[in-house]
């Protein structure tokens, strides 16, 4: 086999290869003051079922670089239908307004993608009113009728 058509078969291999792995969009939200909980869709993320070794995150909040250990990832879906997600968790709440997740996949060919979140703040809950309690109900019944006195015959 002469070098020519091993470089044109090998470029064949990493075109093809190159083609069944993309990235799509996220779902999620970066919310401060929790920990980064977001899925990415993904094709070709995955190998008979399990996370490819080849799938690497990392997580930004600001400028702080999370450590490798903080990042959680792993595949959700069915292979079988050629689709899937990958959910980045971290350990450590957001605590910058900005956070940046950057995906790679694939190992002869890398594909790598940056996806840059505006972080929310907490939803606030609904404040209710305050109820009655029993010293409250006390102060709210209306007082008894006044009966008048009737005057004693001697």
């Amino acid at each position: 086999m002469n070098l020519k058509s091993a470089l044109s078969s090998w470029l064949l291999m990493v075109v093809v290869q190159g083609h069944a792995q993309s990235l799509g969009a996220v779902q999620g939200a970066a919310i401060i003051g929790r920990p980064l909980d977001i899925v990415v869709q993904s094709l070709g993320a995955a190998e008979d079922g399990a996370l490819s070794p080849c799938v690497q995150a990392e997580v930004r909040y600001g400028e702080m670089r999370l450590s490798p250990s903080d990042v959680d990832l792993t595949f959700e879906g069915d292979v079988a239908q050629a689709g899937g997600m990958l959910r980045v968790r971290t350990r450590l709440p957001v605590n910058e307004p900005f956070v940046t997740l950057e995906v790679r996949v694939g190992c002869p060919v890398r594909l790598t993608r940056a996806y840059t979140l505006l972080a929310e703040m907490e939803p606030q809950l609904p404040v209710l009113p305050p109820t009655a309690t029993g010293s409250d109900e006390a102060s709210s019944v209306a007082p008894a009728p006044v009966t008048p006195k009737r005057p004693v015959a001697r």
